[in-house]
Order: C-alpha cells, then sequence, then structure tokens
C-alpha cells in the first residue's frame, strides 16, 4: 500500500479542485452578468426577465467531464467508471439534473430554474463516453451534453493535446528542452510532470 502525505493528496486533487472553482465561477459570471442574453433569439429582454425576478431565478452548475474508462493510464487521466457511477448517482438523488439545451430554453423564455440544477457535459467526444459513461447516465436517466470537435470525426487524426501525451508517453529521449529548461524523461512521474 503506498502511503501519501496530506501535501501529496492535495497536490494530486489541487487541479480537480481548481477546475471545479473555475467552472462555478464562470458559470456564475455569466448568468449573472446577463451573457447568456446573447444566445436568445429575441431581445435581450426576454432572458432578463428570469435574471431580474429572484422568485424565479437559480442559478446552475455545469460539470465538465472528459473521459471515463478504466484505463488508469497516468498520460491519458480519466474519470473511473465507479467514481463516475457514483457520482450520478449522487446527481440524480440530490439535484435537478437538466439538459444544457433545456438551461438554456428555460432563460430564454423566463421560466425558473430550480435550485440545485446542473448540466452534465463531456468534452472531446471521447469514444469511452459512449462506451461507459453512457450507460450510466441511461442508468439514471441523467441527460448530458457532449460536445465534439467535428474536425476530427471519422479522419483518424488525433487531438492536439492526445499527440503531445502520447509523444511524451512513448519517448525513448531521456530528456527535452522547453521554455530554457531541461525536462527529464527517464520514469512515468517524469514524464507526466513534464
Amino acid at each position: 500500500m503506498v502511503h501519501r502525505s496530506g501535501k501529496e493528496d492535495f497536490i494530486r486533487v489541487a487541479p480537480e479542485i481548481l477546475r471545479t472553482a473555475a467552472v462555478r465561477f464562470a458559470t456564475n459570471c455569466m448568468f449573472y452578468s446577463r451573457a447568456l442574453d446573447l444566445f436568445t433569439s429575441n431581445n435581450a429582454a426576454i432572458g432578463a426577465r428570469a435574471v431580474d425576478r429572484p422568485d424565479r431565478a437559480f442559478p446552475f452548475m455545469v460539470l465538465i467531464y472528459h473521459r471515463v474508462n478504466t484505463a488508469k493510464d497516468a498520460f491519458f487521466p480519466s474519470l473511473s467508471v465507479k467514481a463516475f457511477d457514483g457520482q450520478m448517482r449522487y446527481l440524480a438523488r440530490k439535484f435537478n439534473v437538466l439538459s444544457l439545451h433545456d438551461i438554456l430554453q428555460r432563460i430564454r423564455t423566463g421560466k425558473a430554474i430550480e435550485p440545485w440544477s446542473v448540466a452534465i457535459t463531456f468534452d472531446d467526444g471521447y469514444q469511452d463516453n459512449l462506451i461507459y459513461a453512457h450507460p450510466i447516465l441511461k442508468k439514471y436517466h441523467l441527460p448530458a451534453t457532449i460536445f465534439v470537435p467535428t474536425g476530427y470525426v471519422e479522419t483518424g487524426r488525433v487531438l492536439w493535446n492526445d499527440r503531445i501525451a502520447w509523444a511524451i508517453k512513448s519517448t525513448e529521449n531521456e530528456q527535452v528542452a522547453y521554455e530554457n529548461r531541461l525536462l527529464r524523461l527517464t520514469t512515468v512521474e517524469e514524464k507526466t510532470r513534464a
């Protein structure tokens, strides 16, 4: 069993905490600044009605996922299937899960967004979203939005960040120069830090 110090545990989860905080901040900024009014086909007053009436306006959250699988690959991080299932079970019990489309539609029409509303989204449309995440979403009857980089569909091309991860993972070089620094690449830990 590997023992981790509190500092190591914090470093491991810090990026996830920061991402969650950034998403909440951005969502609240869009909501309270009325930036979502830009998405309405009518005038901005339609969306503003929901924001101006405290009895009808509630902030919402958007959860952003990328990969859900069983790979445990340090170079292609993912949420485990078990953790995703647990999160979806919790959301289904404790939150009002709406599709992103439904949330935007409610804002456009001035319809209230219930407290504790959340939308589930996936960036980059990885195949494991269909293989692992979809059956879990279906099990809990949860809607989700998948943002697919359409320029990559059926092209055989790989997203730039995955190309970099694959290059670092498979390199036999022991170091690489980057921004006037030498990054060591001899161990998995050094490669993932690079």
